[in-house]
């Protein structure tokens, strides 16, 4: 047996370990500091005062003193549920019929529910503005005339949870 490969393999595993842990490691730091940056630059932003040009916590506590916080939480809790309510039922429909049923054209509705996928991102958005909006073909479908408003963007999240995220 030669002396040399038994002392040179467990060497030459510990020096391959460091580097890839070393090369590990700097991978990490560098997708830490991307990330950090854009926030640690919002951050910045926030605590500071244009106002009295000072650092501090002023901006923050004036935000969190005002009585709109507690709407605005409230308003967001509401839609969320909402849109919950609403989603589960019809998407547990659809995918009940496409999986548990004998119904015809199946595919079809397969394909249907794949067809957004296609499409960009803002092209439902500005499709549900065109039909709903001020100006739009069906905007007396709305009580209140418009699709601005919290059944608005009731519909809108609606329709993005069913048909965007798949």
């Amino acid at each position: 047996m030669n002396p040399t490969l038994t002392l040179e393999a467990p060497r030459t595993r510990w020096r391959n370990e460091y580097w890839a842990t070393l090369i590990a490691s700097g991978i990490v730091l560098i997708l830490l500091l991307i990330l950090a940056g854009p926030l640690l630059a919002i951050l910045s932003q926030a605590l500071f005062d244009p106002k009295t040009e000072q650092w501090g916590l002023g901006s923050i506590e004036a935000v969190l003193d005002s009585a709109s916080l507690l709407q605005s939480l409230f308003n967001s809790v509401k839609l969320a549920l909402m849109s919950t309510l609403i989603v589960i039922p019809l998407a547990y429909l659809y995918a009940a019929a496409l999986t548990r049923s004998a119904m015809p054209a199946k595919g079809a509705l397969r394909m249907l529910a794949l067809i957004p996928l296609l499409a960009p991102s803002l092209l439902p958005g500005i499709a549900l503005v065109y039909l709903f909006g001020n100006q739009g073909l069906l905007k007396s479908w709305f009580p209140d005339g418009s699709i601005y408003g919290f059944w608005g963007i009731v519909i809108g999240q609606v329709f993005f949870l069913l048909f965007r995220t798949r």
